[in-house]
């Protein structure tokens, strides 16, 4: 949402980006339920995983004092797998007691428009018909990052985000993949060998990889692979990571 409303502002548009911590929304309370808004300063807010209950009960009355609210959403947070951490930061019943996937759905319901990633996730948040598609796109500098040919064999995920994913390649990854050649992960590594049947030979970052450095690392594969179980919640999913491995070479 940064690089699109960068987009934006170049075209001649009004637009300020406020993150979490910077937002400045003011809200009064009536015990622990939200009555007014008073500081209301834009024509259009655009919001991205609504989760909040306190914000999910301000959409409405911002929709109230003629303000567009579109919420945009990327995940069906309701359908994340049990293993994931998210599962447990979005359980109503979990976690945060302010933040869970039934507050994110009232704000899709209540929303001027609610924009999504994917067709499978308008059927989730968008069932009222004021949905769109807003397929994912890469910023220009993922197509000018060196990238040198191999059968570098890899993977740019964690198995902490997706638990199940590799059961989709059988044993394929270890009939390839071992001592002689590294399996590669994008990513913290615990765990990959179990989940793709190898004994040894995987090899990952020990650290945390920022946004801006993330192309540079995925563009070391060669071969990279993108594997989903067939689950609900990946039928929703975007082809983000099989645009940035074709883009990265």
């Amino acid at each position: 949402m940064i690089w699109v409303s960068e987009a934006l502002r170049a075209a001649g548009h009004d637009v300020e980006v406020r993150p979490p911590g910077a937002r400045d929304i003011q809200l009064r309370m009536k015990g622990e339920k939200v009555s007014e808004i008073l500081n209301v300063d834009g024509d259009v807010y655009v919001f991205q995983r609504l989760t909040h209950n306190r914000m999910a009960q301000a959409v409405p009355l911002l929709r109230e004092q003629g303000v567009a609210v579109v919420v945009d959403v990327d995940d069906d947070l309701s359908s994340i797998h049990p293993r994931n951490p998210a599962y447990d930061a979005y359980h109503p019943h979990r976690g945060d007691p302010h933040h869970n996937w039934h507050n994110l759905a009232a704000s899709c319901r209540d929303a001027t428009l609610v924009t999504v990633s994917t067709p499978g996730l308008l059927g989730v948040y968008a069932k009222h018909g004021r949905g769109h598609v807003l397929y994912n796109h890469l910023p220009d500098h993922y197509y000018d990052v060196p990238h040198e040919d191999s059968d570098r064999i890899g993977w740019p995920a964690s198995l902490q985000s997706h638990p199940d994913d590799p059961s989709a390649v059988g044993g394929a990854v270890s009939r390839l993949c071992g001592r002689e050649r590294p399996f590669h992960v994008v990513a913290d590594r615990s765990g990959v060998a179990d989940a793709f049947s190898l004994r040894d030979g995987v090899v990952g970052i020990q650290r945390p990889i920022g946004i801006m450095e993330w192309p540079e690392e995925v563009a070391k594969l060669g071969i990279g692979i993108a594997p989903l179980a067939d689950t609900r919640f990946n039928a929703c999913k975007s082809w983000l990571k099989p645009l940035e491995l074709s883009a990265l070479g």
